[in-house]
């Protein structure tokens, strides 16, 4: 028994299928024959709609609330992870650069020191005052000061190809002062030159006869004059702790 479809009008192709499929039967065949042909084609006309709903429903199918939010969470946790990770990879790079740059400004100030201390010279020199100076002391200022050779001759720069030198720390920073003549007047100033930044102490100590490394020179009763020390050892003490020295041949007298 064939039940009515009302929401469902067979087009013109299905009838005229339908009529194809009744020709076969000749009208003067049974009309049971007939009316088996419109049945199967009906049936299939009220079976088609089923399948056509479940296929517009299928293709027609959005995402749950509980999907998008599951989606926002992932996304979300996502893109914490990326940023962490890129982050982490900028503070390492830019930590890198910093300690290239770093080694790179130490390597530079140890250079110019051995330079300097290498071509050291016992020789005397005078302050403003005139007053005659040891060739190689110390004071509250200044952690050294000396004269050096070894230079090219220039008039008013390094006479003579000897230039005065001193090293000072003052506001964690090492510097290198350098005079154009070697005894000093009234109108001479030097020329400033940082070394190092960021530092935390600074110390020269000299070996005397002895065998004694002192930060004081000339050691105490010394007359001033040529005494210079058998070896300076320089240590250099950044913020972090870390120690670092280097020692280097004065000159035995």
């Amino acid at each position: 028994m064939i039940e009515r479809c009302d929401y469902y009008e067979p087009s013109a192709a299905i009838k005229r299928e339908a009529r194809s499929e009744a020709g076969l039967f000749r009208p003067s065949e049974a009309k049971d024959g007939l009316c088996r042909a419109y049945t199967d084609v009906f049936t299939a006309c009220l079976k088609r709609p089923a399948s056509l709903r479940a296929y517009h429903n299928t293709k027609q199918r959005g995402f749950t609330l509980i999907e998008l939010l599951v989606s926002l969470v992932l996304f979300a946790v996502l893109m914490t992870s990326s940023f962490q990770l890129f982050d982490s990879v900028l503070n390492a790079n830019e930590r890198s650069r910093e300690q290239l740059q770093q080694q790179n400004q130490l390597s530079m100030a140890w250079t110019i020191i051995f330079q300097d201390l290498i071509q050291l010279r016992a020789r005397t020199h005078r302050d403003i005052r005139g007053d005659q100076q040891s060739a190689y002391e110390t004071s509250q200022d200044e952690l050294a000061r000396f004269i050096r050779a070894g230079l090219p001759p220039i008039q008013g720069v390094t006479p003579g190809g000897m230039q005065r030198v001193a090293y000072q720390f003052e506001d964690s920073t090492l510097y290198r002062l350098s005079w154009p003549v070697l005894d000093l007047a009234a109108d001479s100033e030097p020329s400033k030159q940082v070394l190092f930044k960021d530092l935390k102490a600074v110390t020269f100590e000299h070996l005397d006869n002895n065998n004694i490394y002192r930060e004081d020179w000339p050691p105490a009763g010394s007359p001033v004059g040529n005494t210079m020390p058998r070896m300076i050892r320089i240590s250099i003490v950044f913020k972090d702790n870390r120690e670092m020295q280097r020692i280097f041949p004065g000159i035995s007298t």
